[in-house]
């Protein structure tokens, strides 16, 4: 018999629904299985891919308890119904709960304990560490992270000694680590952190505990791992890794001094765009575009074309360099300064846009989408634009400014894309030597540096491909033996001898 306050339980099951076990096929998986560890009780739960477990001391048990499997609806029925602050008594088969002054039960199908799956077992082979800042740097990598089943080793965190890295071939975020956070003995070589919903439980307000266990029969010398268990308070959490070759992401990352153009966001203009850029047009299209323009000091932010097109300009920030025009996924740009993010790289509209974060080391880079029509030009020469005023709505600045955004383009295949930008600008190399340069044959140079970085990109792609359809087809093939064990086993139970 268990003995949980309904406080308590609320807690567990809100960490369990990460595991999403109320949607298992099998019985036994849609369990919480309850058990007695020195003082405290313990639930577990398994979805054959993860396991989570919570031990908790404001539980109690008798001194007969057994691991005991509980469906996870009946628990939840159980809380929604109790009385606040009033236990809630677990027995076989049946459970306990307070309603006003009447104590009621629920009953539910007993399932024999031998029928959950093992958890693999605590036995390790590396024990690591990890400081907060690791545990910071992995929950924000996550959102890089790939959610495209096809691209299995994008789907998670690539962990090494040094770095916290995460793509989906879109956008990357970076951070290396300082000497103290390092994690010594993991190498470059790294490993391949599922991109798991439960991870949101270990919170980076202090040290988590990661334990790595090799394969069954493992001997290499360069050790692989194909398991980890995270452990932090109360939360424990194991799971497989992710096999597979990391792809050489160092070589999308700009060249020292390339970002001819920088902007540092200014505290209250990057409160203000991540407000205004969910509410500008087109926010929910597939790319969510944006140009973002720099002319002078000043930054002009549009979407949407024709009657919907919306221009906000921010003018507390700091610009430097040549005037430019570039368009990408608005989503990417509001995740980094949600992150914290506050100074951008622009080289051109065709090459990576960079955030950066040099005080914690990190970065957040993502590709552009094709680029925006050219701005008009006045006889003089000059570019016209009409500043909208910081305090009113993207929608209030257009109506009272009259600014204009570009048409609507869609999104076109990176291979694909032309490089019709009217916009002028100066190089920096040429600048200082005193000549000018052809807007045609610097747009040409960059269509053609950025061909020879999709022929290295789709080859390593295509690799990568390949590794991840054997993957896949190995994976479907082992669970389709796990089922059929399982129901051999059921077979061998009900055999009378």
């Amino acid at each position: 018999m268990y003995t949980i306050p309904k406080e308590t339980l609320t807690k567990v099951l809100s960490g369990f629904r990460t595991l999403k076990l109320t949607k298992a096929k099998l019985p036994v998986l849609q369990c919480l299985k309850l058990e007695v560890k020195g003082r405290r009780v313990c639930f577990t739960g398994n979805n054959l891919d993860e396991v989570l477990r919570c031990e908790i001391q404001s539980g109690k048990a008798s001194l007969d308890s057994r691991p005991l499997p509980v469906p996870v609806s009946t628990l939840q029925e159980a809380v929604k119904a109790a009385d606040k602050k009033t236990d809630i008594v677990i027995e076989p088969g049946r459970l306990r709960i307070q309603v006003g002054e009447t104590q009621m039960a629920r009953s539910f199908e007993e399932i024999e304990t031998s029928e959950f799956p093992s958890s693999g077992g605590d036995r390790s082979d590396r024990d690591l560490v990890l400081q907060p800042a690791v545990i910071e740097a992995m929950g924000e990598a996550r959102i890089a992270a790939s959610d495209d089943p096809a691209k299995w080793v994008l789907q998670g965190v690539h962990l090494t000694g040094s770095t916290v890295v995460a793509t989906n071939g879109r956008r990357l975020y970076v951070r290396t680590l300082e000497r103290a956070d390092r994690l010594s003995g993991l190498g470059e070589e790294g490993i391949l952190f599922p991109n798991a919903p439960a991870l949101n439980l270990f919170k980076p307000d202090r040290t988590a505990r990661l334990q790595l266990i090799r394969d069954a029969g493992e001997k290499d010398a360069e050790p692989r791992y194909g398991r980890a268990i995270l452990s932090q308070g109360a939360w424990s959490w194991s799971g497989k890794l992710i096999e597979g070759k990391y792809p050489n992401w160092r070589q999308v990352l700009p060249k020292e001094g390339s970002l001819v153009t920088r902007i540092t966001f200014s505290e209250k203009d990057a409160g203000k765009l991540r407000e205004v850029l969910p509410k500008l047009p087109e926010s929910k299209d597939s790319h969510a575009p944006i140009d973002l323009r720099v002319e002078g000091n000043r930054v002009h932010i549009s979407a949407g074309g024709g009657e919907s097109a919306n221009t906000v300009t921010v003018t507390g920030s700091k610009v430097a360099g040549p005037t430019v025009a570039i368009r990408f996924n608005r989503r990417f740009f509001g995740d980094a300064l949600a992150q914290g993010f506050r100074q951008m790289g622009i080289r051109d509209e065709l090459s990576p846009v960079l955030m950066e974060d040099k005080e914690q080391k990190r970065l957040h880079l993502w590709m552009p989408l094709a680029p925006p029509e050219p701005v008009r030009q006045s006889a003089s020469g000059n570019r016209t634009h009409t500043e909208a005023p910081e305090t009113e709505s993207p929608k209030e600045a257009v109506a009272e400014t009259g600014a204009s955004s570009t048409e609507e383009r869609k999104p076109e295949p990176m291979a694909e894309r032309t490089t019709a930008n009217g916009t002028t600008r100066k190089d920096p190399d040429n600048t200082r030597n005193g000549h000018g340069t052809d807007p045609a044959a610097r747009a040409q140079e960059a269509v053609n540096r950025l061909r020879e970085l999709l022929r290295e990109l789709q080859g390593t792609v295509q690799q990568v491909n390949s590794a991840l359809k054997e993957n896949v087809r190995e994976r479907r093939n082992l669970e389709k033996e796990h089922q059929s064990l399982r129901r051999n086993l059921k077979g061998l139970k009900s055999l009378e001898l």
